[in-house]
């Protein structure tokens, strides 16, 4: 599966970011790009629900790419996180990301297997 992303604000609070296939290290940086600008002008409080249900596990260089992302989501303040995956392996790689030291504090950080489920708590999680 060639790999894709899209981001999308939802509820003008919510950043939805889809993820797919086996990124090159060249569009992991695509993606750090993309929601640079999609968060520039996020609200005081927002929330990320990314879905990489159709993602499988990254290469090492793409994973310190993927690093870069989430440390720049941390710098701008993103309030909770939720993670939607299917895959067990990509659900730890996402897990040990998200959880690194300098990354989110750890309960900020919520996994789900159903999008609809993530994106109800994050709502819930905002008001």
């Amino acid at each position: 599966m060639a790999a894709s992303f899209e981001w999308s604000w939802v509820d003008d609070a919510i950043l939805l970011v889809r993820r797919t296939g086996l990124m090159s290290v060249q569009e992991a940086e695509q993606l750090l790009k993309a929601t640079e600008e999609a968060t520039a002008a996020a609200p005081a409080v927002w929330g990320m629900v990314v879905d990489v249900r159709d993602a499988p596990p990254q290469a090492d260089a793409v994973q310190s790419k993927l690093r870069d992302v989430v440390a720049m989501h941390v710098e701008r303040g993103v309030s909770r996180v939720a993670i939607v995956t299917r895959g067990t392996v990509t659900g730890m790689q996402m897990k040990r990301m998200a959880s690194e030291p300098g990354m989110f504090e750890v309960s900020r950080v919520v996994y789900f297997n159903d999008l609809d489920e993530a994106m109800a708590d994050m709502r819930q999680a905002l008001r």
